[in-house]
């Protein structure tokens, strides 16, 4: 059972990696994987999920580090799209942006700090990145305000500086 839950681990990771890259380092393996996320608008593979609903399924996963690496996939797989489609001129909202947003809302009231503290992370490094995007503002919103009484005083600090970096020092 513990190869297995590494082996689910690793794996995201690894697309993480090749997502990440391709996004800010090697545009040569933009089609590619444009290619293999085009199952993002909706469409199904060959086990029979989409894209999104894996990793939703991944980010609630029963092993905190699964739902650690889905997490970091989530981030940027949602990077990678608004790029692509903002280069093209297209509407970053959609129902499969919708649900990945949710997941990381969701994971801000996981059962373990780490997850809690990644997906607040992750919130608002988005929101950073594309501050046009009235679903990143509003998810960053649901997200963050009520962790602020976490139960958990490094969370309820890490929320403090997310406001600070969002609201104050990034201020339009």
């Amino acid at each position: 059972m513990v190869v297995v839950v590494s082996v689910r681990a690793r794996a995201l990771s690894l697309l993480t990696t090749v997502v990440e890259e391709t996004t800010t380092k090697n545009p040569a393996r933009f089609a590619v994987v444009s290619n293999f996320l085009a199952e993002f608008h909706g469409g199904v593979s060959s086990s029979g999920l989409s894209l999104v609903a894996t990793l939703q399924r991944r980010s609630a996963d029963e092993k905190s580090t699964v739902r650690k690496s889905g997490l970091s996939l989530i981030k940027a797989v949602i990077v990678f799209v608004i790029k692509r489609l903002e280069s093209t001129g297209q509407d970053v909202q959609s129902k499969e942006m919708q649900l990945l947003l949710e997941s990381l809302e969701e994971r801000t009231s996981d059962s373990v700090m780490t997850i809690r503290k990644q997906s607040l992370e992750v919130i608002t490094e988005l929101v950073l990145a594309f501050p046009q995007s009235s679903n990143l503002w509003s998810k960053w919103q649901k997200a963050v305000f009520p962790s602020i009484t976490d139960r958990e005083t490094a969370i309820q600090d890490y929320c403090v500086s997310c406001v600070n970096a969002v609201l104050i020092q990034h201020a339009p």
